[in-house]
């Protein structure tokens, strides 16, 4: 599914957002970026029954406010009845599931577990390069450590 339709889904679904919304966000591609628009989002999947989601939670919460303003935090329930076709079509199959797409709608990391959502600062200091002045990098040369380098599967 192209994340376009996942910031859609986003801005009606989720945070009752008009349409209009939803097409600028996806539209902010090049030149002219609107700053109100973040430039991430992270789509974080969890349930009340699963005590991992509960510490990725205060992992999510702190990348949120460590990148205030260009990164927005986006929690779905997954039990909630309202919130179950949006699971399925974005294909979230255990929690807590962590899903990285940025403006123009393209997912740009997945993470799956509470291991993997300790490394999200990792990925998003990636994926955000340019830190504010004053603050310290998580870890130098992010994009070498090994939970940016993909996955091959045998």
């Amino acid at each position: 599914m192209r994340a376009a339709s996942l910031v859609a889904l986003l801005a009606i679904w989720l945070l009752g957002l008009s349409p209009a919304w939803c097409q600028e966000a996806a539209s902010q591609v090049g030149g002219g970026r609107d700053d109100s628009v973040p430039e991430l989002f992270v789509f974080d999947f969890y349930a009340d029954w699963c005590a991992s989601c509960v510490d990725v939670v205060r992992i999510v919460r702190k990348a949120e406010q460590r990148f205030a303003g260009r990164v927005k935090i986006i929690r779905v329930d997954i039990d909630e009845p309202r919130n179950r076709a949006f699971v399925k079509e974005v294909g979230v199959l255990a929690v807590p599931t962590l899903i990285v797409v940025n403006r123009e709608g393209d997912r740009l990391k997945t993470l799956v577990g509470a291991r993997q959502g300790q490394i999200l600062d990792i990925v998003l200091q990636t994926l955000l390069p340019d830190s504010p002045p004053g603050q310290e990098p998580v870890l130098e040369n992010a994009a070498e450590h090994p939970a940016m380098q993909p996955v091959l599967l045998k």
